[in-house]
């Protein structure tokens, strides 16, 4: 009885763990702040940010917006643009940022 009870604590502590990684990278994702492009590294990530918006259809003027709004290591880091647009974040820039 006991094996069946720790196995049903672990189970429901699972989806919390999943949660609170969640929010941790959601959070940390949300500290890249803005890149000045002094430094090449710099450059790089927001180059390479800009790149995956425009694949992604964004228009120069509204990636440089939302790369502004969001930061270039948050877009940069982003494996899959569907997961970055469903975020309320993307939305908004995209949003305060016209075509």
């Amino acid at each position: 009885m006991r094996r069946h009870q720790s196995r049903r604590a672990a189970r429901t502590q699972v989806p919390r763990v999943v949660a609170l990684l969640l929010v941790l990278v959601v959070g940390l994702g949300g500290c890249g702040g803005s890149d000045n492009g002094d430094d090449p590294e710099s450059t790089g990530v927001r180059d390479r940010a800009m790149e995956q918006l425009r694949a992604y259809g964004l228009p120069e003027d509204q990636a440089t917006c939302v790369v502004d709004a969001m930061g270039a290591e948050t877009v940069a880091a982003t494996r899959d643009m569907e997961v970055l647009a469903a975020g309320q974040e993307y939305r908004d820039a995209v949003e305060d940022c016209p075509p």
